[in-house]
């Protein structure tokens, strides 16, 4: 007797999906095809499980999904109210990003603050280098439901040479509308190759001195002109 598996009726229509992003890295590719094959193969979790006896996922798997599509019918005025003053910010519709919609960020050379898409098209290296390395599609359905479908999204990136080491103290330099620095502290994650993720400290919009030496001399002579 043989064992047929039925797709879950949130992955219908994958095909069609991962064919249109047949153009990204194949590093991506890759990350999508573990994590589709990970969702055929476990499903959405069920109360028997230990780790989601308390968490009934049941009305979620019943419910007919479909893909979101970008968005064009919202107006800046309307996200008015969610925007923070005197702040870069980044927008997205329907998990696409929306630079209509978006402020530019003021950043350094090097750095990166946008899209995922955009990223994934520019700097591969640096995106392959933290995309799907911290959340394991084997261990959680919904991380490897997650990883299916990846296309768009937040990506913000600071070289690692803006980062400034002061014993146990972690910090960068920010640059402020007028031009002052100050010396910020940041908490680290993880570091891959020339770069280093920064977890807290820095918000969308922040300018980063990418030249710590000259950062320091520039809050060195702002500290001589209030003496």
């Amino acid at each position: 007797m043989e064992a047929t598996m039925t797709r879950p009726a949130v992955l219908e229509g994958y095909e069609a999906f991962a064919r249109r992003l047949e153009h990204q890295p194949a590093g991506v590719a890759a990350l999508r095809r573990a994590g589709r094959e990970r969702f055929e193969e476990v499903g959405f979790p069920s109360t028997r499980q230990e780790e989601w006896r308390h968490t009934n996922v049941a009305p979620i798997s019943r419910v007919t999904f479909r893909r979101a599509e970008p968005g064009t019918a919202v107006d800046r005025a309307r996200l008015r109210p969610f925007l923070v003053t005197e702040c870069d910010d980044l927008v997205f519709v329907n998990g696409h990003f929306a630079p209509a919609l978006s402020s530019t960020p003021r950043l350094p050379a090097g750095a990166f603050a946008g899209s995922l898409a955009v990223a994934l098209r520019e700097r591969p290296e640096i995106v392959l280098a933290h995309l799907g390395r911290h959340a394991d599609v084997e261990k959680n359905p919904f991380v490897a439901l997650n990883a299916a479908h990846v296309d768009d999204g937040a990506f913000v990136y600071v070289p690692r040479g803006a980062v400034v080491e002061r014993s146990e103290m972690r910090a960068v330099y920010v640059v402020a509308a007028d031009g002052r620095v100050s010396l910020r502290q940041v908490r680290l994650g993880r570091t891959r190759g020339d770069s280093t993720e920064i977890l807290a400290g820095l918000a969308i919009g922040d300018q980063v001195a990418v030249n710590p030496a000259a950062a320091a001399a520039r809050v060195r002579q702002q500290a001589a002109a209030h003496d």
